[in-house]
C-alpha cells in the first residue's frame, strides 16, 4: 500500500445508532473491501405527533378504512380511544370506547375487525382486555368486547363466547379465542357472539401450556390459524364437520419473548422474539434467524421483568422487521434491534426520544403509526413516523441526529501485516444531502486504549469551490474509523462513494 492511496469508503448495512439506518463497511484486506453494500445508505425518516391526547400509554392499535377517513382505535391499561386521521395526516380528538368494565390497571388489549352480518351488518371492532402486561402467563380470564368498527359509543360484551386469559384471533369468517391450559374456542362462522356447536362453534385444549397469541395464516383449504403457547407453535386447519378444526403441533421447545414480539411480513412469513433467539415461521416450519450481529446485545441487556412490552412490527416500504425491547433498567421499550430481510443482515438503534410503546404498520395507513412511552398529567403521544426529516411536535420542530461510523481500518491485517498507523491528509465526500453535514475521524492506538476523535470538519452541499471540494483532515490512528454526521433542520442525506487518501504512517506500540 503506497502512500496515500485513494481508498473508497463503501458501507454495509450494520449497527444503527441515533436514527442512522445503514452503517458498518468490512476491513481493509490486502487493497479491497471484505463486504459491499448494494444500495446508497440513507437517513432514517422523521417523525410527528398525530395527538398529545391520548389517554396513558397506548400499547394497542386496529385500524378501519372507510370514504378515505381511517379510524384508529388504540387501547392503554385505562381505556380504548377512537381516532381518526385523514391521508393527509390530519387527526381528530380522540374518543372513548371503553367498556363499562373495571380496569385492573396490568390489561394488555388486542384488537381485530371482521364483517358482522347478524348484529351489526356492518365491519366490527373485536377487543379482549387481557391481564398479561406484566404477566405473560396470567390466567386471569377476561369477556371479549365487540361494537361497530365507525361508532363511537363504548363496546359491548361478546356475552355468547367463554372469557379467556390470552386473547383471540380473527380468522374469517371464525372468531378464535384462547389461554390457559391450551384452551382454544370459536365462534360460529358470521356469528361472533355464539359458540354452540348447532351453529358451527365449539372448544377444545389442543396443548397443556398456555396460548398467547394467534395470526391468521394462508391455509389450502379454508381458514388456517397460527397460535403460539409458552412453548410450542400450533397450527389449525379448518376441516368442517363436527370437529371443525385440526390441529398440527409446528414446532415444539420454542420460546416468545411477549405476545406482541410477532410480525408477519409480506410473503406470509412471520418473524417473532424468543427468550433467547429470533425465529421465523415461513414454508410449514419454523428456523431460527442467525444473528451473530446483536444477539448477545440484545438477550444480555433486555429488561426481563418487562418483557410483555416488547414488541415487533415490518416496516415493508425497507424490508426490515423491528423488535423492540426496553435495555438495561429501561421500564420501556427504549431500543429496536433490526433485520433488514432483504439484505439478511442486522443493526439496532435507540428508539427516539421519550421510546416507544406499540406500532401500527403503514399498510391501511401508508406510514407507521407508533405509540409514545411516556405520559405528561396522564396523556401520551401519537406518533407519525417515516415522515419528513424532523422530530415535530406541533408547532416546533428539532432536527433528527443521525450517523453513520465503519468499521476498523487497519494495516494490522492481510498478507503482510504492519505495526504502522494508517494516516488520512484528504476525503472527497459523496452525498447527495440536504443541510450541512461534518465528518469526524475517530479510532485508537490499539484495541484497549481509549478512542480519540479528531476535529469536526463540517461541509455544505455540493457543488463546492476548488477549495472546499476536498475535506483536509490531518489524522493518524492505528485503528482508523470515519463518522459522517447529520444534525441539522431538514437533514437528509444519501451516500454514494466517498473517498479518503490514505498510506502508511508512523509505527505504534501495542502497549
Amino acid at each position: 500500500m503506497t502512500n496515500y492511496e485513494p481508498l473508497p469508503l463503501r458501507f454495509k448495512p450494520g449497527i444503527q445508532r441515533d436514527g442512522t439506518r445503514l452503517a458498518a463497511p468490512g476491513n481493509w484486506i490486502d487493497g479491497e473491501w471484505t463486504r459491499f453494500h448494494r444500495s446508497l445508505p440513507r437517513k432514517i425518516g422523521g417523525y410527528s405527533v398525530l395527538t398529545s391526547q391520548a389517554d396513558g400509554i397506548q400499547r394497542s392499535f386496529e385500524n378501519y378504512m372507510n370514504d378515505g377517513t381511517h379510524y384508529l382505535h388504540m387501547g392503554s391499561n385505562s381505556s380504548i380511544r377512537q381516532m381518526t386521521i385523514t391521508d393527509s395526516g390530519s387527526a381528530g380528538a380522540p374518543v372513548t370506547r371503553t367498556p363499562a368494565i373495571s380496569m385492573s390497571g396490568d390489561e394488555l388489549w388486542q384488537f381485530g375487525t371482521m364483517f358482522d352480518p347478524i348484529i351489526n351488518n356492518a365491519a366490527t371492532l373485536i377487543a379482549h382486555p387481557g391481564r398479561n402486561l406484566l404477566d405473560i402467563s396470567n390466567d386471569t380470564a377476561s369477556s371479549l368486547y365487540y361494537g361497530p368498527s365507525l361508532g363511537t359509543s363504548a363496546l359491548a360484551e361478546l356475552t355468547g363466547l367463554t372469557p379467556v386469559s390470552g386473547g383471540f384471533c380473527v380468522v374469517k369468517p371464525y372468531v378464535t379465542f384462547f389461554g390457559s391450559d391450551g384452551y382454544f374456542g370459536w365462534s360460529g362462522p358470521n356469528k361472533p357472539n355464539e359458540m354452540t356447536v348447532a351453529v358451527g362453534g365449539g372448544e377444545n385444549n389442543i396443548t397443556a401450556q398456555k396460548l398467547v397469541a394467534g395470526r391468521s395464516v394462508r391455509g389450502g383449504n379454508g381458514p388456517s390459524g397460527l397460535y403460539w403457547s409458552l412453548d410450542s407453535l400450533i397450527r389449525t386447519s379448518f376441516i368442517g364437520g363436527t370437529p371443525t378444526w385440526a390441529f398440527d403441533t409446528v414446532a415444539e421447545d420454542i420460546s416468545l419473548m411477549s405476545s406482541r414480539a410477532i410480525a408477519g411480513f409480506g410473503d406470509g412469513s412471520f418473524h417473532w422474539m424468543g427468550q433467547n433467539k429470533f425465529f421465523v415461521y415461513a414454508n410449514g416450519g419454523v428456523d431460527e434467524v442467525h444473528n451473530t450481529f446483536n444477539s448477545d446485545w440484545v438477550f444480555e441487556n433486555i429488561n426481563t421483568i418487562y418483557r410483555q412490552k416488547c414488541f415487533s412490527f415490518v416496516d415493508q416500504r425497507f424490508g426490515e422487521v423491528w423488535h423492540c425491547f426496553p435495555y438495561g433498567s429501561a421500564t420501556e421499550c427504549s431500543h429496536a434491534a433490526i433485520y433488514n430481510v432483504k439484505e439478511q443482515t442486522w443493526y439496532d438503534t435507540p428508539l427516539p426520544s421519550e421510546g416507544r410503546s406499540g406500532c401500527l404498520p403503514g399498510n391501511l395507513y401508508r406510514y407507521p403509526i407508533m405509540g409514545g412511552a411516556t405520559t405528561t398529567s396522564g396523556l401520551s403521544n401519537i406518533w407519525q413516523h417515516e415522515t419528513g426529516a424532523n422530530e415535530v411536535r406541533g408547532s416546533t420542530v428539532y432536527p433528527v441526529r443521525s450517523f453513520i461510523e465503519s468499521s476498523d481500518i487497519t494495516l494490522m491485517l492481510g498478507a503482510e501485516p504492519k505495526n504502522k498507523a494508517i494516516s488520512c491528509v484528504a476525503v472527497e465526500p459523496d452525498f447527495i444531502q440536504v443541510g450541512e453535514m461534518s465528518l469526524t475521524i475517530t479510532g485508537n492506538a490499539n484495541s484497549r486504549s481509549e478512542a480519540i476523535d479528531a476535529e469536526i470538519i463540517n461541509f455544505d452541499p455540493g457543488p463546492a469551490p476548488v477549495a472546499e471540494q476536498l475535506l483536509r483532515p490531518k489524522v493518524e490512528r492505528r485503528q482508523m474509523r470515519f463518522r459522517w454526521e447529520s444534525n441539522t433542520t431538514d437533514g437528509d442525506f444519501k451516500m454514494g462513494v466517498p473517498v479518503a487518501y490514505v498510506g502508511v504512517g508512523s509505527g505504534r506500540e501495542t502497549g
